[in-house]
């Protein structure tokens, strides 16, 4: 074992999961890794990889659904010469680059048709056939996928091949949200806070009532979404220690009141603005315009957005007042 990678957390589920992940890890069967966005998928990923035979190679990985099907067939396939204008020569592809590794599929569930009946080929019998060619090679490759969409839910719809799900499925992992781990997202708070002083400088330290104001965020882009918040928290602050304040201002910066992209996003999204607002009129006791002040927002569209999101002072339960 050479592990290099951790998923951080003290929490029960997050020793949950480097515990599955280092007894499957000594497997050669597919790896499904499953969780929202940013929750840590490739980490899990790589620790698969860390913890196996494989470790000594280099892991390979490629995301999915960031590559047209063309692309992502010739990136992971490869491609005969002449297979397609621009096709000049033969190209191996990163199935083979990874022979006797590991290769990583982001984001399986968004790919083609096309795609997922070539992957299944190559899963199943353990050859690859490169985009043009008239004859296929033998590969060892170890396979882990992620989604950060129900698998079964896409199979039953159609839009993920039944079959390949479960050739990629011999293990499934399942990462919570950080939502669901606090005591995890004080740690990785504070990791990434390290992280940020290292490259910045200081502020290096997390107030009491920073971690609180953190831990009660939704967080729905989990630990990313987490760093991103701290960069702009981190950029407000000129201290030593980062205060509720500052993690406020960098919540007030990430609104905007064109942020709902569409009906079925509105329900999460509002009870993140309203979490957002409602942590500064405490702050500010209740007062707009000191509210309005520590956000950065115009005292107007402060009250606009009190007004859409039915936010109250939590102190009195009645609504903020000027």
């Amino acid at each position: 074992m050479n592990e290099k990678t951790v998923f951080i957390g003290t929490s029960a589920q997050a020793a949950a999961v480097r515990d599955q992940v280092r007894r499957i890890a000594r497997y050669e069967e597919p790896v499904l890794i499953v969780g929202e966005t940013g929750v840590g998928k490739s980490l899990a990923a790589a620790m698969v990889h860390e913890c196996s035979g494989r470790a000594a190679r280099e892991f390979h990985y490629v995301n999915c659904a960031a590559l047209a099907e063309s692309t992502l067939m010739s990136e992971l396939f490869g491609h005969s010469r002449g297979a397609f204008t621009g096709a000049h020569a033969n190209r191996r592809g990163l199935i083979a680059h990874a022979n006797g590794s590991t290769i990583v599929l982001d984001e399986v569930t968004e790919t083609s048709a096309t795609f997922q009946a070539s992957l299944l080929h190559t899963v199943d019998n353990g050859e690859v056939r490169p985009v043009g060619a008239d004859t296929a090679f033998r590969v060892d490759v170890r396979f882990v996928a992620t989604t950060n969409c129900d698998p079964a839910a896409a199979a039953a719809n159609g839009t993920f091949r039944f079959d390949l799900l479960q050739r990629l499925s011999a293990f499934v992992v399942s990462i919570p949200p950080l939502r669901e781990r606090t005591a995890d997202t004080r740690l990785l708070a504070e990791h990434f806070l390290d992280e940020i002083a290292v490259l910045y400088g200081a502020p290096t330290n997390l107030s009491v009532g920073a971690q609180n104001s953190i831990c009660r965020l939704p967080l729905r882009g989990n630990a990313r979404e987490l760093r991103h918040l701290l960069l702009q928290a981190h950029a407000s602050c000129a201290g030593d220690a980062l205060c509720r304040k500052h993690v406020e201002a960098a919540c007030a910066s990430r609104l905007s009141p064109d942020g709902v992209g569409s009906e079925a996003d509105l329900v999460p999204y509002a009870e993140h603005v309203r979490g957002h607002l409602a942590l500064a009129i405490d702050v500010s006791g209740g007062n707009l315009t000191k509210a309005a002040r520590l956000l950065k927002l115009p005292r107007s569209t402060l009250r606009h957005y009190l007004t859409k999101y039915g936010v109250v002072n939590r102190a009195t339960g009645r609504a903020a007042r000027a």
